[in-house]
């Protein structure tokens, strides 16, 4: 008699291609730089342009796609940043892709939002003449 491992073993077990992880690592590393330049010029965000081109074999590049920017974004919401993705068509069905990291919260972003609108209701602006 044969023996077959069943599938729903092999997929409960969470298997992440080194190869992706290469690709994950290194746009975090550079999305870390990024950070710390904008943190040293006291910006609370930054942004940052990402790879669209992956090659790892066995998957196609909307998958592969799929995997590198799901596990960048897990990585950056557990570590407490707001994230988002921009995807940006361009002519001969070209893209590019960017991340906007952020770590303000919404509330602090809100408050502010706030206090400018409320001091440029009360401020006036002269010329000189």
């Amino acid at each position: 008699m044969f023996t077959v491992t069943p599938a729903h073993y092999l997929n409960s077990k969470p298997y992440l291609d080194p190869i992706l992880k290469d690709y994950i690592e290194d746009i975090l590393d550079n999305i870390d730089n990024e950070r710390n330049d904008a943190f040293e010029l006291r910006k609370r965000k930054c942004r940052v342009e990402l790879p669209v081109a992956f090659d790892v074999p066995g998957l196609s590049l909307a998958k592969a796609q799929q995997h590198v920017y799901y596990h960048v974004i897990q990585a950056l919401e557990k570590a407490s940043y707001i994230v988002d993705l921009e995807f940006i068509e361009l002519r001969n069905n070209k893209q590019k892709v960017f991340i906007n990291v952020s770590w303000t919260s919404p509330e602090v972003a809100k408050q502010e939002k706030e206090m400018d609108t409320f001091l440029k209701k009360r401020t006036k602006r002269y010329r000189a003449i």
